[in-house]
């Protein structure tokens, strides 16, 4: 079983900080922790707590500047002194170490959420995955033609750097809503997501559902999916 979240907006920490929270996670879980990661855009998640939310582009190159500070802090250099050292505008690193290290080699997964163009580019070059940002809810229009023309867009970018795609995780998003009705749509959403290439599904539901919510789900949607794919 994996854990993680989708997506974490790089303003709320110092890439730095979630480097090495990261790799607590990584060891805890014995290396089944992924990471997700996004410029942020909700300004609801940042102007009630007082956490700056620059404009566009600076919050791109600040996500940016922190996914190459997180592959450099998870590096095999950074593992023993002198450690790495990076210039950068908003995140430089100085003979920086991150002791202990990550478990996993390289660090764990770490899947973006860029939807245009430079995000795409920086998934397709640096990426494990690529999630689908907008979650798809019960009784609103699917968001899947969406998914496929970002997944061929990132195929694309990676083709055109020579990245081969294999072992890269394209992930989709469904809401599995509160009814049983509204759980038989997101099976079908998710098995047409599988169809469209998504190598992943991520099953949303409102938290007050609580753990029969959760039992729920795993039983009419997510068991049924394991069961098609044959896991």
């Amino acid at each position: 079983r994996w854990v993680g979240h989708a997506v974490l907006s790089t303003t709320f920490r110092h890439p730095a900080v979630l480097a090495k929270a990261a790799t607590v996670m990584d060891q805890a879980s014995g290396g089944r922790f992924i990471l997700g990661l996004g410029a942020g855009w909700h300004e609801g998640e940042h102007r009630p707590f007082g956490i700056a939310m620059p404009d566009m582009p600076e919050r791109f190159d600040r996500f940016a500047s922190a996914v190459h500070v997180l592959r450099a802090l998870w590096s095999a250099e950074a593992r023993t002194p002198p450690g790495v050292s990076r210039p950068d505008p908003f995140y430089p690193l100085v003979e920086a170490t991150n002791e202990p290290p990550t478990l996993t080699p390289g660090g764990p997964p770490l899947y973006l959420g860029g939807q245009k163009r430079r995000g795409i580019a920086l998934a397709a070059a640096i990426a494990d995955g690529w999630l689908l940002p907008a979650i798809v809810s019960p009784g609103r229009p699917a968001d899947l033609d969406y998914f496929s023309g970002r997944r061929d867009a990132i195929l694309a970018a990676m083709d055109a750097i020579g990245r081969d795609p294999a072992g890269f995780a394209i992930v989709a998003q469904v809401g599995t809503g509160r009814s049983a009705d509204d759980r038989a749509w997101a099976l079908g959403q998710a098995r047409d997501a599988l169809k469209r290439g998504a190598t992943g599904i991520i099953l949303g539901m409102p938290p007050e559902l609580g753990s029969a919510g959760v039992d729920a789900v795993a039983r009419e949607v997510a068991e049924p999916l394991r069961e098609a794919l044959g896991r």
